[in-house]
């Protein structure tokens, strides 16, 4: 428990300085060194990183939380649905504190490969729920394909900077927003687990 705690602190630390510096306003030179390099990758990829974003969406969540159900595994299908819609509503609150403008707006050669994309960028929303959403479904996965966790988390991460939607320290905040809000629920689950236990 106290490990948990302490990963909590240093997590929210980091968030905390990942927004004091998204906060400028502006992007910081290995900031723009790391986009450029990813940003730059074959245009041939952008079909497929179109596709993994999705995986972070609001989509995503109703998909797994809809085959959950679909699976008789209602417990988890509710802490699942309440995770990912926990993170999107700190994240806009987060959104809105830090106001930063997403890299197609601070760097003249950028544009959006994703469409439909508006409002700030930090912190990234889809790395967000895509980290408390697999972190909690890390849980309950076999051991042996629990990487699979973190691959999902690092390449949705990647495909927000490719597509030119998110700067690096928005998907770092995105990351620690995410990993937080899951730690806040794992801590107070037991009650809500034994009320989602009444679906059954």
């Amino acid at each position: 428990m106290k490990n948990k705690h302490l990963m909590l602190i240093i997590t929210f630390l980091l968030f905390v300085w990942t927004a004091m510096v998204a906060h400028r306003g502006v992007m910081t030179v290995w900031e723009i060194n790391l986009f450029d390099h990813i940003y730059s990758w074959p245009s041939a990829l952008k079909p497929l990183m179109l596709f993994i974003t999705q995986a972070g969406s609001s989509w995503m969540i109703a998909i797994v939380t809809t085959y959950l159900f679909y699976k008789k595994r209602r417990s988890l299908a509710v802490q699942v649905m309440i995770v990912g819609l926990s993170t999107y509503v700190v994240v806009e609150i987060a959104k809105r504190l830090v106001a930063r403008p997403r890299p197609y707006s601070l760097l003249p050669y950028v544009h959006a490969r994703e469409p439909m994309v508006s409002g700030y960028g930090f912190p990234s929303g889809h790395t967000a729920a895509i980290t408390a959403v697999a972190l909690l479904l890390y849980h309950f996965t076999p051991k042996n394909h629990r990487y699979l966790a973190f691959v999902w988390i690092g390449l949705v991460g990647l495909s927000r900077i490719y597509l030119g939607v998110h700067a690096p320290l928005d998907v770092v905040g995105g990351f620690c927003l995410g990993f937080m809000v899951l730690q806040l629920f794992l801590l107070t689950r037991p009650s809500l687990v034994k009320w989602s236990k009444h679906l059954k």
